[in-house]
């Protein structure tokens, strides 16, 4: 009887044994030091201020550890820990360098960390103000447009349209200007759009911003050729254009050839509109011109005018209380004094 006891006691004792053996084995195992992570790169940032990395898995990792910092920072900051073999970051500050790290974990082990990633976060390019174009010179066969520098632009994107609506292939720029290279015809409407692109990326594409709304810029007639510069002493982004050529302008025809322009300029009295002026050497009226005296007329800077020689004739758009209307007034301005008569075709 006490035979079978103590076989049954050494048999509870040896399984005993074989589960404890069994259970530091498993422990052993769970304990074992991951590897040290490798292959930490960076992926296509999403925008300015966001860094994606990933790495190789590594062995006996259970989860990752990612740290990172600025790159002159002296503390590192833990992320979080992660199945995954990739990290999206955002919240970052563009044009900044930052540095990462990865390291695996097992339980209550951790591994070495991998090799220090430094990454750049690179700036989306600001948009280009639609406020600044305008065409700096037109003729019969070409558009050339000027805008203000963006931040940022390694170059510029100009897609051109006729229209009818047909887009041509869209060209680039390296500096605020543009000339079109595509077939243009004379008096004829076209529209442009114009992005800014940041190529100072390294390995990645280059990042490009939002296109600007749609501006439009009609092609002149002949010889003429219009230039057009922004009025330094004016704030408000008003252009004055200057026609050369030896066909007059036409009043009624050659609207079109004086863009638009204005500008909303508010103020605690209301929004004030101003718009683009051209200055010419000729102007012609209609005959069915509003104001007979000079209705079918045809008047050139230097001809008598009132008893005085004319010294420049201007032409603009009228406006009212809401914006720009469709209908030109021309300015015959005479003598020393700069006497000067409108006319409004009404």
């Amino acid at each position: 009887m006490k035979a079978r006891k103590s076989i049954r006691v050494l048999f509870i004792m040896m399984i005993a044994l074989v589960m404890a053996a069994g259970l530091t084995i498993s422990a052993s195992a769970a304990a074992k030091v991951p590897a040290k992570v490798a292959g930490v790169t960076a992926i296509k940032p999403t925008t300015n201020t966001v860094i994606t990395i990933k790495w190789n898995k590594a062995k006996n990792a259970k989860l990752y550890q990612v740290n990172y910092k600025k790159a002159t920072a002296k503390k590192w900051t833990v992320l979080k820990k992660t199945k995954a073999l990739k990290l999206k970051k955002s919240g970052l500050k563009a044009n900044t360098k930052y540095n990462f790290r990865v390291r695996g974990v097992n339980g209550k082990k951790y591994g070495k960390f991998s090799k220090v990633l430094t990454q750049t976060t690179y700036a989306t390019p600001g948009k280009v103000n639609i406020k600044s174009v305008f065409p700096k010179k037109r003729t019969a066969g070409n558009i050339q447009l000027q805008w203000s520098k963006a931040a940022n632009a390694s170059w510029y994107e100009i897609q051109a349209y006729r229209l009818n609506g047909k887009a041509f292939s869209a060209n680039t720029s390296n500096s605020t200007t543009y000339a079109n290279i595509h077939e243009t015809k004379p008096n004829t409407w076209y529209g442009y759009k114009i992005r800014t692109v940041n190529a100072k990326t390294g390995k990645f594409p280059a990042i490009k911003s939002a296109w600007t709304a749609m501006y439009y810029a009609c092609t002149t007639s002949g010889d003429r050729v219009i230039t057009g510069v922004k009025n330094k002493y004016n704030n408000y982004g008003l252009v004055e254009y200057e026609m050369t050529g030896t066909t007059p302008f036409r009043i009624g025809e050659d609207d079109p050839l004086i863009p638009t322009g204005f500008v909303d300029m508010s103020d605690k009295y209301g929004p004030i509109f101003e718009t683009d002026k051209l200055c010419c050497n000729a102007v012609t009226f209609p005959a069915d011109y509003n104001d007979t005296e000079v209705a079918g007329n045809t008047y050139t800077v230097g001809d008598s005018f009132k008893g005085q020689s004319i010294t420049c004739i201007e032409i603009f758009y009228d406006t009212n209380d809401d914006g720009p209307v469709n209908t030109s007034v021309v300015s015959i301005i005479c003598g020393d004094d700069g006497d000067r008569y409108d006319y409004e075709w009404d």
